[in-house]
């Protein structure tokens, strides 16, 4: 669970910065 957990993170990650969209609070 956790490996997806953190692989799903890291393509977000990797798609924000690749769209350069940035979400902040």
């Amino acid at each position: 669970l956790m490996f997806w957990l953190s692989l799903t993170f890291g393509q977000t990650e990797l798609y924000i910065s690749s769209n350069q969209v940035a979400i902040e609070p």
